[in-house]
């Protein structure tokens, strides 16, 4: 048996300038240890978005059965970083994790243990009624404007899109990466695929689990206003892919429907006018 053929876990982790990802990723492993082994069963992907990727990756190296880092030459998104994660996991799960370390240790261990179980995919929540959201101002009510809006847009039974931390059955997770239309580069390919996740949840019975989350207060938020532009251009081009143009189409064929109708009494009204005025 080849080394990748053991392989249960495929963590995946975007990063973008963060001196500190190391140190994260190392802590971690000990969450991982209380399931798997991670040298035989754990691979670990990290994705170099166009940043400084600060070097020391031997010690990791050592603690895990597959290191595979990703140097991308320029700032595509965490979306693609994200895509470009996934085409190289090898495990029969996959978990996406931000690189900032706001998730706590304890959240990863639910995670890990729901799929254990048996789950297909499971969010982290940081809506749930048991979750500890330490972080206060814009970026905590920016969230939850963000999520409400999107679950109304798109009728989306998930509770929190937008988090940190997800994992799926590898093979769920390679069903959405084929359905994409709107094939978002940045932050919204996360609405993208909890809409097509929606789909697919619609045509078959799915095991989803959102679980409580722990969420600290640890870094400032790097989101600009330009990046918060583009992340709400991309939810409009997630709309339009699989709403948008249903929509449109049902507004015409309405329109033609009363065509006739809206002809007559627009002539009535013109002749009614003529006669008297």
């Amino acid at each position: 048996m080849r080394k990748s053929d053991a392989i249960l876990f495929s963590l995946i982790i975007p990063t973008y300038n963060n001196p500190d990802l190391i140190k994260h990723t190392l802590s971690k492993l000990k969450v991982f240890k209380k399931f798997i082994d991670p040298k035989k069963q754990l691979q670990v992907v990290i994705v170099n978005d166009g940043g400084k990727l600060f070097r020391g990756f031997s010690k990791l190296k050592k603690e895990v059965a597959r290191l595979d880092i990703v140097d991308l030459k320029k700032n595509y998104g965490k979306g693609f970083a994200i895509d470009t994660g996934f085409k190289k996991a090898k495990g029969k799960f996959v978990i996406f994790m931000d690189d900032d370390n706001d998730i706590s240790p304890l959240t990863l261990r639910k995670t890990i243990s729901a799929l254990l179980k048996g789950a297909d995919v499971v969010y982290a929540n940081k809506y749930h009624k048991l979750s500890r959201d330490d972080r206060k101002g814009v970026r905590y009510w920016g969230g939850r404007f963000v999520t409400k809006l999107i679950r109304s847009l798109f009728s989306i039974p998930l509770k929190d899109t937008q988090t940190g931390l997800k994992g799926y059955k590898r093979k769920v997770y390679a069903q959405i990466f084929k359905r994409r239309k709107a094939k978002i580069k940045g932050f919204a390919f996360e609405v993208e695929n909890a809409v097509i996740l929606k789909e697919i949840m619609e045509e078959k019975k799915l095991k989803v689990k959102e679980i409580p989350a722990v969420v600290r207060r640890s870094v400032k938020t790097r989101v600009s206003f330009k990046k918060t532009v583009l992340f709400f251009y991309d939810v409009f081009k997630v709309w339009w892919s699989y709403r948008g143009k249903v929509f449109l189409r049902k507004v015409l064929k309405w329109s033609f429907s009363f065509a006739p109708l809206i002809f007559v009494v627009g002539l009535y009204t013109f002749l009614f006018f003529k006669a008297y005025y």
